[in-house]
């Protein structure tokens, strides 16, 4: 008797899917089911789950030589993803987790080009705020469940592995995350 949703990605280990819009503070029962209404279809174990607004956490990639997590920036002259920032750029971020958009998608849009997210957003980094006036853009990347967070990083920042924070809605990204900074 539940709800179907939408899958984009499925593998042995991990599942992609559209969450259906839910209301915040509920819970929702999830179960996967395979082969869906045919004689052999598998169901697996039901697991309850806390619908929140929003649970903020960065697309990650290890850097050579570290075992540090660093955020993934988009290069936007080789459009290839980058892990090295440089002061007073632009530099555009990907996450998942930041909830609901102003305009909406209809369940099952996996497109919609931009829209900016509903809840407020605020970021740290080395523990500082960044003024909102250097938060260019969050929202949706086009593309269902990635979001982007457009920034104008401080001419200041200083070089090495920068910590990064991201909350929006109270949520907010897990701590040891950095921008690896270094001079142009």
């Amino acid at each position: 008797g539940g709800r179907r949703t939408y899958l984009l990605f499925a593998s042995k280990g991990q599942i992609n899917f559209v969450t259906p819009s839910l209301p915040p503070g509920e819970s929702a029962m999830v179960e996967v089911v395979s082969n869906c209404g045919q004689p052999d279809e598998i169901r697996s174990n039901a697991v309850m789950l806390q619908v929140v607004s929003a649970a903020p956490e960065f697309f990650l990639a290890a850097r050579n030589g570290t075992n540090k997590n660093h955020a993934i920036v988009l290069d936007t002259e080789t459009l290839t993803p980058r892990t090295v920032v440089h002061p007073g750029e632009e530099v555009t971020l990907y996450l998942g987790g930041l909830g609901a958009l102003r305009n909406g998608l209809a369940p099952g849009l996996v497109g919609g080009g931009a829209d900016s997210t509903l809840l407020p957003v605020s970021v740290l980094l080395g523990g500082t705020p960044l003024s909102s006036g250097n938060v260019l853009y969050c929202g949706s990347s086009g593309y269902a469940g990635l979001y982007q967070l457009n920034l104008r990083l401080p001419a200041t920042l200083p070089n090495g592995d920068v910590p990064i924070e991201v909350t929006i809605g109270g949520a907010s990204t897990a701590s040891g995350v950095y921008l690896s900074v270094s001079p142009k």
